[in-house]
This record gives structure tokens, C-alpha cells and sequence, in this order.
């Protein structure tokens, strides 16, 4: 049988994916706190975010925002795919990806609004109380990072799917 490709994740998805590891990477493990390059980082992960959550509005395919991705039912469909360990070829983000995303985009947006509100607003400037629901927030997200890629390795493994190679090339295999 031959092998065919399904593409699930477009350029624009891939993209801010792998800018918002590297810009993430960057912020947490390389540059000081504070400094004008973390700043500008900040603020390119926060454009980031919000290019992909227009796209997620505006898109038709994989990469569209949906509340009903949260229903019950999508979640008993994912968990019938992992037990039968069958991740159909054909899908986008499980309900519990999409929830990481949500959860992943959200902490952006705090961490470049207490960011900016500690180095450009001089009422805030210096606030420990800001600086430490900023560090927090860097290091829950750090946190959601580890779960999720321990979430695609296991979903990769159980579900038989290289979901890896698909944020890489955008292609899923259809049949194996």
C-alpha cells in the first residue's frame, strides 16, 4: 500500500510554532531578565501569538479556533483513538492539545503584559508583586512546555502518528 500525506498544519501555523520554541527558549534559558533583548523577544512572542490567533479566526482548516473542539464527545473520540491506538490521519489538535494551546497562548499574553508593565510604566516599575506572577507565569510555562512534549511523544507513540514530522513538514501520513 502505498504511503500518502494528508497536510494538516499550514506554513503560518508551523511558523509561529517554532519561533514561539526558539523566542521562548531564548527569554528563559539565555538572555537576563530585563534586558532590552528579553524585551524584544517578549514582544516578538507577543506578536507571535496574536498573528496565530487571528489566523485561528479567519482559517477553515486545522488551524481554526473552535469551542466545540471542547465538547465532551471530541474528548471520548480522542481517547477511542488512543485505546485503539489509531490517531486518525485527518485531525488537527486533540481537545486536549487545543486546551495547551489556549492555556500556552495565555501565558504569553500575561508575560508580555506584566513585562511591559514593569519596564515601560513607571507606577509599576519595580513591583515585586508584578515581577513575581512574571517569573511564575515564565516558569508555569516552561512547565506546559515539558507536558507538552511529553503529551505528543506518548500521543505519538500510542496514537502511531508522527505528530513531530507533521509540525515540521505540515504533512501526517495517511496510512501506515
Amino acid at each position: 500500500m502505498s504511503e500518502q500525506r494528508v497536510y494538516v498544519w499550514g506554513w503560518l501555523v508551523r511558523v509561529v510554532h517554532w519561533l514561539l520554541v526558539i523566542l521562548f527558549a531564548l527569554n528563559y534559558f539565555v538572555l537576563s531578565p530585563g534586558g532590552d533583548n528579553h524585551q524584544w523577544i517578549g514582544y516578538a512572542a507577543l506578536s507571535c501569538v496574536v498573528v496565530r490567533c487571528w489566523y485561528g479566526f479567519i482559517s477553515n482548516g486545522y488551524a481554526r479556533f473552535s469551542i466545540s473542539a471542547l465538547r465532551k464527545t471530541e474528548f471520548k473520540k480522542h481517547f477511542a483513538h488512543l485505546k485503539q491506538r489509531h490517531i486518525p490521519a485527518k485531525t488537527g489538535h486533540n481537545p486536549l492539545g487545543w486546551m495547551m494551546v489556549y492555556a500556552v497562548f495565555t501565558a504569553f499574553v500575561v508575560l508580555a503584559t506584566t513585562g511591559f508593565l514593569l519596564k515601560e510604566t513607571d507606577y509599576f516599575f519595580g513591583s515585586s508583586e508584578l515581577e513575581w506572577i512574571h517569573a511564575v507565569t515564565a516558569d508555569v510555562l516552561f512547565v506546559m512546555v515539558c507536558i507538552h512534549i511529553a503529551a505528543v511523544l506518548i500521543t505519538s507513540i500510542v496514537g502511531k502518528r508522527n505528530l513531530i514530522y507533521a509540525m515540521v513538514t505540515g504533512y501526517r501520513e495517511k496510512n501506515r
